[in-house]
Formats: C-alpha cells, sequence, structure tokens
C-alpha cells in the first residue's frame, strides 16, 4: 500500500488522481481468495501472501527506475542554471538535491525523495495495475482456470515471470544492428531538448539571414521550424515503439514455432508408437 501512496503524492492531475485512488481502495478492499473445497486455508493464505510479495518486488522496481529516469531527465533540463527567468517556460519543475525526505515513513517503500522534488509521471502504478489485472484475466481465460487455486496460481506465475522480464530487460533495439541503433535508438539529439532547440535557432537564423525575413513572416517561418521538430520528435518515438513492439513479437513467434515443432514431433512420435 506504501507504494500507491507515496506514488499519490506526486501525482497532480485531478483525474491521475481520481483512477489511483480507485486502485488504492480496491488493493485494500482485496482478501484472500479462499477455495472452499480445501480442508485449510493455510495454503491459501500463503499463496496470497507470495503474491502480494511479488506485486511488491515489481512495483518498486518500476517506480524506482522511472523515479531514476525523471532524475537523470531533468539533470539534462537544468543543467545550464543561468538561464533567465523567460527562458524555462514549460519546462518540468526542478529541484534542489540537497534533503532528503520521506513521504510515509522512515522506511520509504520507494528511493526517498528531496524537498520539492515531484515527478506525476509516477501515475503509471495504476496503469501498471490495470496491465497486470487484465492480463491474469486474459491468462485464466485462455487456460481455463476454474478454481480459484488455478487462479490464484497463474497470477504467481505471471508476476513473477514480470519480474525476471524486468530484471533482464534489455535497452530498446538491443535485437537491431548497431547502425539500426545508432540511426534510430541514439539519445545524443532526441533525448536533450535543448539541442533539439538549438538546432531549431541555427535554422531560422541562417534563413533570416539569407532570405531576410522580418515581422510575421518570420513568426510563420519559426513556427513551421519548430513544428516540423517536434513532428520528428513524434515520428521517432513512434518508430522506437513500433521496432520494439516487432522485436518482441518476433521473438514471440519463435517461442510458439519452437513449442509448435516440439507439439507436432510428439504427434508424429505419438503416431509411429501406434
Amino acid at each position: 500500500m506504501d507504494f500507491y501512496f507515496e506514488a499519490y503524492q506526486h501525482v497532480t492531475d485531478n483525474g491521475e488522481r481520481l483512477h489511483l485512488t480507485q486502485v488504492i481502495t480496491d488493493v485494500m478492499h482485496r482478501r484472500p481468495r479462499l477455495d472452499l473445497s480445501n480442508g485449510y486455508f493455510i495454503q491459501a493464505y500463503r499463496e496470497e501472501l507470495s503474491c502480494l510479495q511479488s506485486h511488491q518486488q515489481l512495483l518498486r522496481l518500476v517506480l524506482n527506475c522511472q523515479i531514476d529516469e525523471q532524475r537523470h531527465y531533468l539533470q539534462q533540463v537544468w543543467r545550464d542554471r543561468s538561464r533567465g527567468l523567460g527562458q524555462d517556460y514549460g519546462l518540468p519543475l526542478n529541484y534542489v538535491p540537497k534533503l532528503l525526505v520521506s513521504l510515509s515513513n522512515s522506511s520509504p517503500a520507494l528511493r526517498n525523495v528531496y524537498l520539492l522534488e515531484f515527478h506525476p509521471s509516477l501515475y503509471l502504478v495504476s496503469q501498471l495495475h490495470q496491465a497486470l489485472t487484465q492480463a491474469h484475466t486474459e491468462l485464466c481465460h485462455l487456460h481455463r482456470a476454474k478454481t480459484t487455486s488455478e487462479r490464484v496460481a497463474l497470477e504467481q506465475r505471471l508476476l513473477l515471470q514480470a519480474l525476471h522480464k524486468w530484471q533482464s530487460l534489455a535497452p530498446p533495439g538491443a535485437s537491431y544492428s548497431s547502425q539500426i541503433q545508432k540511426d534510430l535508438f541514439s539519445e545524443v539529439f532526441f533525448e536533450d531538448p535543448f539541442f533539439v532547440r538549438d538546432v531549431g535557432l541555427v535554422v531560422l537564423s541562417t534563413a533570416k539571414e539569407e532570405e531576410k525575413m522580418q515581422g510575421k513572416e518570420r513568426q510563420l517561418f519559426m513556427m513551421e521550424i519548430f513544428s516540423k521538430l517536434l513532428e520528428l520528435v513524434t515520428l521517432r518515438h513512434r518508430l522506437i515503439e513500433a521496432a520494439s513492439e516487432t522485436a518482441l513479437l518476433s521473438q514471440l513467434s519463435v517461442i510458439w514455432l519452437s513449442s509448435l515443432s516440439e507439439t507436432n514431433d510428439t504427434a508424429f512420435n505419438f503416431l509411429d508408437f501406434l
């Protein structure tokens, strides 16, 4: 519960806070799923506790990783602290890394954060909960789980598999060639917002010197330049998502084909035996 509570302290959007509040309420209302066909309920409590522990480990890993990524991004954005007041419009809030505080108690569930350090992106914990719930529902439907014990066992397998995948998660584009990684997945240019801005300003100043644009014409040209840069950033993000999903689907297809070939070999051996 502390994971959700600490993430809730970072969320600023009212809709996201409401959604996360509903998730917290659902977790608080959760009870051990008892199988009345069993003679004793101690095994059901053990399995439920194991699911909660795996869920806790997964949340800690994901949210701590998100905090680290957000801090790295803020360090990039605010590395030049000499900018004037008018040049920081639209930037995420900075923090002063001097005083660590705990949002819940003396033993925080997540990383300690600095005073006035906020990461609104931690609302993703509600989406993670929803994704795990949906995946568990699909697994129960796929495996035709009928009893409570079968559904709990599938949930535990799902959480353990998610933990394993997260701990062995490769960086984006690891399955592609080095040239594609350099062209598409490199963080040198697009991951630096001020680098992108400086490129736009250089293009704008060059065009201004060559064509001597002034007034409204210059404003329209500046809008066009930065619109194209924003479109490039968006297209790159979509390409990375598509490439990552393609790599995942290729891995799943290899696993499926290998399992299918093993099934066919077993069937052929059985027919030969007959």
